[in-house]
């Protein structure tokens, strides 16, 4: 089969039971006729049986991305501060 856009043969897939066809220059994907309904059904049945994620993993996850933003402010507010030293010599270096 040909691509409808720019007639290049289509490369054919089968994903999770459902033939996909897909055209390298364009990035098209075209289905045959059921296919769409196969994939709906498909992602139907995962919303109700497959993928439950954890609350508690989820608030784990925030507390520990809370934690390493203030450990790296921490790090940043300590490099802004002058070193003790950098006034007493006549260099332009700051510590």
């Amino acid at each position: 089969m040909f691509c409808p856009n720019c007639q290049i043969a289509l490369i054919e897939t089968n994903q999770q039971s459902v033939e996909v066809k897909g055209c390298d220059k364009c990035r098209g994907i075209w289905l045959d006729v059921g296919q769409l309904e196969k994939i709906i059904e498909f992602s139907r049945s995962t919303e109700t049986t497959g993928i439950s994620i954890d609350k508690g993993q989820v608030e784990s996850s925030k507390e520990q991305i809370q934690s390493q933003q203030i450990e790296q402010n921490t790090q940043v507010e300590k490099r802004k501060r002058a070193h003790f030293l950098s006034g007493a010599f006549d260099t332009k270096d700051d510590w």
